[in-house]
């Protein structure tokens, strides 16, 4: 049976509450056992400081920590020597305004010389002079520990002494950033804001130089956002102000989480709501459904769920102060379509194997942009004047496949700038734009050349991109999010024919969880317009529930993190050997999964999926797409080779000459032309 769980986000005092949206929440010792080396998150990312953690020695994790530290039994020491590098912008987890960074710090020693940067979220500032975020800095030109904004100290300097702990604080609350010290406001500073963090870092107890670091002790750091006008000092997890609960988002890691306001689940479900608090208070709740007493204790459970469940339900929280209530979460009782546990291909998989070779177009205006370095994120998306294809020919682009005896395409309809291949309704960053010189409908002209050639076609759609959501990576998606994603699928789906497969992307890389991203609407919406549409998850599969432990396919009963799904696909990489194509579900580990896997790998030598004029057409050797198609075809998986077309909006001939060559080595053959289309 499913479970969906809810998490209220509200801190109780008297008859007030406020929103709470955790990103990060490091116990530093009492998450990840055996893990000693790196700070481990219990908010519910599941986002640790592993992947940058440098000058290592020294760190550890110490126990017995202080009473006032009521939530914690150990802490992180740092050596003087050492401190955590943490690469935020391949987390994207900072928002641009509205949100708190606050830990205990002991300093074990008064520092000379540079400023130690004892946690922010600015780089250590090698390559500028400085730290270029937010943050909580011990300055010894200042005499003691400061905030800081842009690397310009502001607020009055606190001299903790050794060997002393101190709750510190700096929270950005519409512009204005405030350094708090144990909850009391120290300064503010009006004139400087974070620079929104692109390629450099997030860092504790690091320095200008990298030389010298802090040297004491960090424990309890939390990273939260809250709503405008919403901030207050109790906000602050650390304090332990005596009886005053806090409701607040630390949530158990769940696949089945779904948050905001409006929640679908389908008949026959568990229903499962949680409010998380934590104080020093003893707190009452009860469940409300409509008028009615539902249920009583911080988590209820519905089993079998059915209509009458459908409306608006309320979490009421009280304890001797008084008592608060949470916003409505309404739910939707729904019947969704969704994968059928099974060992073996269904019709369509099969049919979908038998494909084995595809061509991936990826086209846009990152094509034209000389200044992008990276395929990815973190650039603004480029202006849409600057997608001005001189000779576009979508036929050539498929005859290319083609005559490479490929039997599929799948055309990148939206990538990561959110720049749209088609006249869609749902954003103006479109080749409909009036910016755009060349309003060709590329989804429509793929399309339409892939009829005439017998190929296969299929989209790839950003759930995330830059363009609608711009600082959708410091919180959750809202209702308006999952809208424009089921638009544009409706979209794609409804006007261009025969679609063999969606492919979707984006979602592993914000690190959020399958119920957040609304998976099972997103397959039924596809299923419901194209019954036979094979559905991809890119980055679907975890070793765990904690979907930053990713893995690639090869070992039998791996879980899947995004689902339902018909494929799953880890780019760019090959399947492994031993590939079962037998996979768990989070949602059930008891059930198995049949799910080939497609590989996604770049024609261009340098692995970039745009083309870039800095590159040129410079493809992949003959041997290396030989040994692609052999290792995807011995697994019976299907290679997907990305084929991207230039500036002028041609497949560049450099590339056909190695696909040809790689033809005829293979001993492939061009499938036959449909007769309706040869001309």
């Amino acid at each position: 049976m499913k479970k969906i769980q809810i998490l209220f986000y509200l801190f109780l005092c008297l008859s007030s509450y406020a929103v709470v949206d955790v990103q990060i929440y490091h116990r530093f010792g009492e998450d990840g056992v055996g893990q000693t080396m790196r700070a481990f998150d219990s908010s519910g990312y599941k986002r640790s400081m592993s992947a940058n953690t440098t000058v290592t020695t020294g760190i550890g994790t110490s126990s017995a920590s202080p009473a006032t530290l009521a939530q914690s039994t150990s802490y992180y020491t740092f050596s003087g020597t050492n401190c955590f590098l943490w690469p935020a912008s391949t987390l994207g987890i900072f928002p641009a305004t509205n949100f708190c960074m606050e830990a205990w710090i002991r300093v074990d020693s008064i520092p000379t010389g540079p400023d130690r940067q004892i946690f922010g979220d600015g780089s250590t500032g090698v390559a500028n002079g400085g730290p270029l975020g937010l943050n909580v800095v011990y300055s010894p030109a200042s005499g003691g520990i400061v905030g800081q904004c842009s690397g310009v100290s502001f607020g009055t300097a606190h001299a903790p002494g050794v060997g002393n702990w101190f709750h510190y604080a700096v929270v950005n609350d519409r512009g204005t950033n405030t350094f708090y010290v144990n909850g009391s406001a120290a300064g503010t500073s009006y004139k400087c804001t974070p620079i929104a963090p692109l390629y450099y870092q997030w860092a504790m107890a690091g320095n200008n130089g990298q030389t010298n670091f802090f040297q004491g002790a960090i424990d309890e750091y939390r990273l939260f956002t809250f709503g405008n006008g919403e901030f207050t000092n109790i906000l602050f997890s650390c304090i332990g102000a005596t009886n005053v609960p806090l409701i607040m988002a630390i949530p158990t890691w769940d696949t089945m989480i779904q948050r905001g306001t409006n929640l679908s689940i389908q008949t026959g479900e568990t229903l499962k709501l949680q409010v998380v608090y934590k104080g020093l208070a003893t707190c009452g709740v009860n469940w409300i459904h409509a008028t009615t007493n539902i249920g009583s204790g911080s988590i209820l459970t519905v089993t079998n769920v059915s209509s009458a469940f459908a409306g608006g339900i309320t979490a009421v929280v009280t304890n001797s102060l008084g008592a608060a209530t949470s916003s409505i979460v309404n739910v939707a009782i729904t019947t969704y379509i969704t994968s059928t546990p099974t060992n073996g291909p269904s019709s369509a998989q099969l049919a979908w194997q038998n494909l084995n070779y595809g061509a991936f177009f990826t086209y846009g205006p990152q094509t034209f942009d000389p200044g992008v370095t990276d395929d990815l994120y973190f650039y603004a998306p480029p202006s849409a004047s600057l997608y001005t294809p001189t000779n576009m020919n979508c036929d050539q682009w498929v005859a290319t496949a083609w005559n490479a005896g490929m039997k599929y395409v799948v055309l990148v309809a939206k990538h990561t700038s959110g720049f749209c291949l088609w006249p869609t309704k749902t954003s103006p960053y479109c080749v409909t734009n009036p910016l755009v010189a060349n309003q060709t409908d590329v989804v429509k002209e793929v399309s339409m050349a892939c009829k005439r050639y017998g190929l296969k076609f299929g989209v790839y759609l950003c759930l995330w991109d830059q363009q609608s959501f711009p600082n959708f990576l410091g919180s959750y998606p809202s209702d308006g999010f999952i809208s424009v994603v089921t638009n544009q699928l409706t979209e794609l789906l409804s006007n261009y024919g025969e679609i063999n497969s969606v492919w979707l992307d984006g979602q592993w890389f914000s690190q959020r969880d399958p119920y957040v991203w609304n998976c099972p609407l997103i397959y039924n919406t596809i299923k419901q317009l194209q019954p036979n549409c094979i559905v991809d998850w890119n980055g679907g599969i975890s070793r765990s529930d904690n979907h930053l432990d990713g893995v690639y396919p090869g070992t039998n009963g791996q879980p899947l993190f995004y689902f339902p799904g018909d494929t799953i696909s880890a780019d760019p990489s090959l399947p492994s050997n031993t590939d079962t194509k037998s996979y768990t579900s989070l949602n059930n580990g008891t059930n198995i999964y049949y799910l080939p896997f497609e590989s996604p790998l770049s024609f261009q030598s340098n692995g970039y999926w745009f083309w870039h004029a800095a590159q040129g057409d410079v493809p992949r050797t003959m041997a290396e797409v030989t040994n692609y198609y052999t290792v995807c075809v011995n697994t019976t998986n299907n290679l997907l080779l990305n084929i991207p077309p230039n500036t002028t909006g041609l497949v560049p001939a450099a590339y056909s000459n190695v696909l040809m060559s790689a033809k005829a080595a293979l001993g492939l053959q061009s499938i036959p032309r449909p007769t309706l289309y040869i001309h």
